[in-house]
């Protein structure tokens, strides 16, 4: 009990040191400012919950509609990809690829985009990243061949 009260109130201490850095840093570009308040809020929630939402990716979806990706779509999910990485940078679960990946598939499946989870293997490192239709949302279009997929759910 009293464990968990000092590992609650270092969380606390850690949002309270790290979001005005945050803040500071998304004032230099405000349109990123709730996007990276989301992307903190998210990447916690994914830590939280890491091992049933990689279960939950794992399972097939039922058949859905293919969405067009507009330029519009587009363009907020490459800034929230952005807004993702950045904020991961700093905030203090220091989440890897599959929290950043899981924070970015899962808000694709809200909007009702059937992307696909990635994961791949290479030269003693593993990675994850999010594609579409074939298409690296999150990473470097050429990810697949420095860690070759292991798995797409």
């Amino acid at each position: 009990m009293v464990l968990n009260a000092i590992a609650s109130s270092n969380k606390i201490y850690q949002v309270a040191i790290l979001l005005p850095r945050l803040l500071t840093k998304a004032i230099a570009k405000p349109k990123y400012t709730l996007l990276c308040l989301w992307a903190f809020k998210q990447l916690w929630w994914v830590d939280s919950r890491l091992k049933d939402m990689a279960l939950e990716a794992l399972k097939v979806p039922a058949d859905p509609q293919p969405v067009s990706l507009n330029s519009e779509l587009t363009k907020e999910i490459r800034q929230r990809a952005i807004a993702i990485a950045w904020t991961a940078k700093i905030h203090p679960l220091r989440p890897k690829c599959l929290h950043r990946s899981l924070v970015l598939y899962k808000w694709l499946q809200e909007q009702g985009i059937n992307a696909q989870l990635e994961i791949g293997w290479g030269e003693n490192i593993g990675h994850a990243w999010v594609t579409y239709d074939g298409k690296v949302l999150n990473d470097r279009t050429d990810i697949a061949s420095i860690t070759p997929r292991l798995m797409k759910v």
